[in-house]
């Protein structure tokens, strides 16, 4: 199998579809409505509610509420004992915005039935570092990085990367050496991860030129990020794993990005969020079948949030 490339950079998956049929509670949301939820624990798992026109984009209204759109859309009513998980990307969409960390914090610390799980292109001990550096810690029930290529859960590694073993990274630092790229440092890398700093404009050749080292997904974003990972990694890779190690159905898991690199990711799932400072590429990718925060950073991740009831 070669090199799967696409010269926009963008990387698409199908969406996870349900087919079994659930109890579904919902109100159209004005001004005068409320909505009330009750804690659960991790395991308990109740009737699952399901967001209708998931894959519209909605305007908040004030407060947060998601209200009607032209398109007929209304807001989830949840239910005692659901359990959702939100996937998150890092730079530039959790972190960025120090007093959006502390908002989104409180409103996690009230709402446990929402697992927040960070989801980076950066490797598990470069996070570890970021999260020394926040004012006040969240925590993470599971983690995952070097684009989909390593998850740790409770701090533990899981062997997910295990099922990357035959890769082999060293035929295309040496391919990338020869042509003169530089990495993006050595934070950046990982056995399963080649990082490289290469023009926008030059993607496309330079992943054609790639075709000649074993199987291999190129993933670009920014200007000059290309990364070079296994076939079947990448940032939605895990998503399904991780529900089902935490038992939720797929129509409770949320994405949130803001950059081209996490557009499979949110293809991944049925509901997803884009924050307001992200990439107008990801934007014009996904518009019409995401919540588009008018937020930046996590104050972006907890508008979204609130549209879909799952917090205050």
């Amino acid at each position: 199998m070669r090199s799967q490339w696409r010269d926009t950079g963008l990387w698409f998956s199908r969406p996870t579809e349900t087919k079994s049929s659930r109890q579904i509670r919902v109100a159209v949301c004005d001004k005068a409505s409320h909505f009330t939820r009750a804690n659960s624990s991790e395991a308990a798992i109740g009737t699952v509610p399901k967001l209708l026109a998931s894959h519209r984009t909605c305007q908040p209204t004030s407060g947060g509420d998601l209200g009607v759109n032209r398109l007929g859309s209304a807001r989830v009513v949840t239910d005692s004992g659901s359990v959702w998980l939100v996937v998150t990307d890092v730079d530039g969409t959790l972190i960025g915005d120090d007093d959006g960390w502390l908002r989104l914090g409180e409103s996690l610390a009230v709402h446990p039935e929402v697992l927040l799980i960070p989801n980076s292109s950066r490797p598990l001990a470069s996070l570890k570092k970021s999260w020394a550096r926040q004012s006040r810690p969240i925590p993470f029930r599971a983690q995952v990085g070097a684009l989909g290529t390593e998850v740790s859960i409770g701090g533990d590694d899981v062997g997910w990367s295990h099922r990357f073993s035959s890769f082999d990274r060293t035929p295309i630092d040496r391919l990338m050496t020869n042509m003169g790229f530089q990495t993006n440092g050595d934070e950046f890398q990982t056995p399963l991860k080649a990082s490289y700093a290469v023009p926008k404009d030059r993607w496309g050749r330079v992943a054609e030129l790639l075709q000649v080292c074993p199987p291999l997904k190129v993933v670009t974003s920014g200007v000059s990020d290309f990364d070079a990972i296994p076939v079947g990694a990448g940032k939605h890779a895990p998503i399904q794993f991780l529900a089902d190690r935490f038992r939720v159905d797929p129509s409770r898991v949320v994405a949130v990005g803001d950059s081209t690199n996490d557009l499979d990711m949110l293809q991944s799932a049925q509901h997803r969020i884009v924050v307001g400072n992200a990439d107008p590429a990801l934007i014009d990718a996904i518009r019409g079948r995401s919540f588009v925060s008018h937020g930046t950073h996590a104050n972006g991740v907890l508008e979204g949030l609130q549209a879909l009831g799952l917090a205050n």
